[in-house]
């Protein structure tokens, strides 16, 4: 199939992104939470978490609008705007139950600032806006939103604190949609590419795997989970929707290892060399 055909229709999983009916649940009774069952040091501990959650939720609302008008540019079937749409206003919602959930634990207003990502503007020509849209895709949806599903379904078992846990239970239900998003429209995007997964978009993926580890091991070394057993259990003590350094680590290295190579692997990349060679 050259890439006028691949044009002309988009994956089913993505038709179906854009055509169902979204069940929203609940909005969280941010109003019912109770500072002062909680010691400041904890609180101060957990807004510092949200608010990383709020500013990274808010860079995604930038990075998927930037992300729709290449698609469309692009020629991409209009499921993919539908679909994009779609998760816009989720990031967008993931951004204000955030938001929220820092201010009630802080106990002030939150000034969103969005994280800066790695990669730069689109551009303006077709070719390197392939290239773009490639890495922005491989990035913030393969390898982020595969790693936010058992972020998140760890965060629902560890949280004891009910307006936590409803927040965390609503950002988790879109996760494996964004993740399902990612892969089905890397694999549209490489059917675009006259290369392929070329050398260049090889080493885009070894530098994102580095990159995503800097920013996910927590200072944990891999040597230090390696054949370790870390059940993910209800805390014992009172917990406002975070992790442990070692939750994030084990996490983290199991999930690159069991979901995320193998699905690069699936698309023609070499996912072992990718992660071997993300620091050179």
């Amino acid at each position: 199939m050259n890439s006028e055909d691949r044009r002309a229709d988009a994956p089913s999983k993505i038709r179906s992104v854009h055509r169902a009916q979204i069940d929203r649940g609940p909005w969280p009774d941010f109003e019912s939470f109770s500072r002062a069952e909680y010691s400041e040091t904890r609180l101060r501990s957990a807004a510092l978490d949200w608010e990383r959650r709020a500013n990274l939720e808010y860079a995604s609302v930038h990075e998927f609008a930037a992300l729709l008008d290449a698609m469309t540019r692009l020629g991409a079937p209009a499921s993919f705007a539908g679909a994009l749409a779609r998760l816009l206003t989720d990031e967008a919602r993931h951004t204000e139950l955030c938001q929220r959930m820092t201010e009630v634990l802080r106990g002030a207003p939150l000034e969103l600032q969005p994280v800066t990502p790695p990669y730069a503007a689109p551009p303006s020509s077709n070719a390197p806006l392939l290239q773009w849209a490639i890495d922005v895709v491989l990035t913030s949806c393969c390898i982020g939103e595969t790693l936010s599903i058992p972020m998140y379904e760890a965060l629902v078992v560890r949280t004891t604190d009910p307006v936590a846990e409803a927040t965390i239970r609503q950002i988790r239900r879109d996760e494996y949609l964004h993740s399902t998003f990612g892969w089905e429209t890397l694999e549209w995007l490489l059917g675009l590419s006259p290369n392929g997964v070329d050398a260049d978009t090889q080493r885009v993926l070894s530098r994102r795997l580095g990159q995503f580890e800097r920013g996910c091991y927590a200072g944990v070394a891999l040597s230090e989970v390696v054949d370790f057993e870390h059940v993910i259990e209800p805390s014992t003590e009172p917990n406002l929707g975070t992790l442990s350094a070692k939750d994030f680590a084990v996490i983290f290295y199991a999930t690159i290892e069991s979901e995320v190579l193998p699905r690069f692997d699936a698309l023609g990349f070499r996912g072992m060399d990718a992660w071997k060679s993300r620091y050179e």
